[in-house]
């Protein structure tokens, strides 16, 4: 019985995330809502963390952040951690609980390596402006005195973060600080001069490193800058378009070799390999782009707008740009992240001795468990959540409601274990 559990588990994955067997999932995209633009007080409105279930389309706040904007959100193992104005705060996602907070000036973004938090500093600090801390308790493990100017996009590779040094808004350089994490030491910093200016965000695809340089306000073009790691040769391709409202690269491809960059409004979508802009208007939203993440496992794009004073809207495009679904979102939803999950991390689910039976059924189910049972979601193929039953102790389930098809059960146990079965009714 044991690995009979485990092939549904895996064959329902499968259609909830589009990859049959595959042992990654994408439990829940993480959103944090910078909230109304204000600029003095008194304050109406404050950031708010929710999460955004893809299995039943809902989304839930669980958090309000007493500040004013808000900067990154990364996903650690099972918490998130997110950089807001003068705080770090770092939450469990499996029960969305607050778990830590500490105050911290100037915060940009974040990465994550071992145990420890990769933090950039910037807005108007004069010093420190990476530092290191312990992601356990977020103690201060170490600051990088030596960077020499304010930090945005981090990227860690082995032991090494890079991590890109625009300088305040005045500023027109770029340069990419090296950190051997091992040491938490500056190794050096590849200076690009006026080619740098405007830098911000950095992606890697494990084996180059990729800047978004908007250059000056008002230029009519930007430079895509490309570092390889192992040989440590810069590249440099000058796109001629004038790159406007926002500057963020926001996924790569692993299947069609292009990168995606957010500009003017829009996402475009770029090919590495020929070093050309395919498509300006690959995804063109009617509001401004307020944040946009990469589902590398489906192939995903979770794009959110706004207007800085209202609710936006969350959309779900495809691989090819195509409209595939919507979320609701806060106002200002700046940061979003996806929660990756590996099929091995409820491996305890397979042990329950919990009996479903008769399968196939007609229009009742039986449900016999050694364990307490909280509450049963019934599921389409597709993932789609149909009904939701309190267990009572009655272990009878009505399915005269469903039509006649294949349908998967998740049983909720009072425990926090989760166990899914997959059953027809005829």
């Amino acid at each position: 019985m044991k690995t009979i559990k485990k092939i549904s588990i895996l064959i329902l994955m499968g259609f909830f995330c589009g990859l049959t067997f595959s042992q990654n999932y994408v439990k829940q995209v993480i959103i944090v809502n910078g909230g109304v633009w204000e600029f003095s007080p008194p304050y109406s409105d404050h950031v708010t963390i929710a999460t955004y279930n893809p299995q039943n389309g809902e989304t839930t706040v669980f958090d309000t952040i007493y500040t004013e904007s808000v900067q990154d959100v990364i996903i650690y193992q099972h918490y998130a951690i997110v950089t807001a104005q003068d705080s770090i705060i770092k939450y469990d996602i499996d029960n969305y609980t607050r778990v830590g907070a500490i105050a911290v000036s100037g915060l940009n973004m974040l990465s994550v390596w071992n145990d420890k938090l990769i933090v950039g500093r910037g807005n108007g600090i004069g010093s420190d402006f990476v530092q290191i801390y312990n992601i356990s308790n977020l103690s201060l493990v170490s600051s990088i005195s030596s960077v020499s100017d304010e930090t945005y996009g981090i990227v860690v590779e082995g032991d090494t973060a890079y991590v890109a040094v625009p300088g305040g808004w005045a500023s027109t350089i770029g340069k990419i600080a090296v950190i051997d994490l091992s040491t938490n030491t500056l190794v050096r910093e590849m200076n690009l001069d006026t080619i740098g200016q405007g830098m911000r965000e950095l992606i890697s695809d494990g084996v180059n490193i990729y800047s978004f340089n908007t250059m000056a306000y008002g230029s009519s073009y930007g430079i895509i800058s490309k570092y390889n790691i192992s040989t440590n040769v810069f590249e440099h391709d000058v796109i001629n378009v004038p790159f406007g409202n926002g500057y963020n690269l926001c996924g790569i491809s692993k299947k069609a070799n292009n990168m995606y960059l957010v500009m003017n409004g829009k996402v475009a979508e770029y090919d590495i390999v020929v070093k050309s802009i395919l498509n300006s208007s690959f995804i063109a939203p009617s509001s401004t782009i307020a944040e946009t993440v990469f589902d590398t496992i489906n192939e995903l794009f979770y794009v959110t707008t706004t207007d800085y004073y209202s609710s936006g809207n969350g959309f779900i495009y495809n691989a090819l740009g195509v409209s595939v679904g919507n979320f609701s979102v806060g106002i200002s939803a700046q940061a979003m992240a996806i929660d990756y999950r590996n099929l091995t991390s409820i491996e305890k689910t397979f042990e329950t001795s919990t009996n479903v039976y008769p399968n196939p059924c007609f229009n009742d189910i039986y449900i016999n468990s050694t364990k307490e049972i909280n509450n049963v979601e019934i599921y389409d193929i597709y993932g789609k959540m149909l009904c939701k039953t309190i267990f009572k102790g009655n272990n009878k389930l009505s399915l005269s409601a469903l039509n006649s098809g294949s349908y998967f059960m998740k049983l909720n146990y009072n425990d926090s274990d989760v166990e899914f079965r997959k059953f027809i009714k005829l």
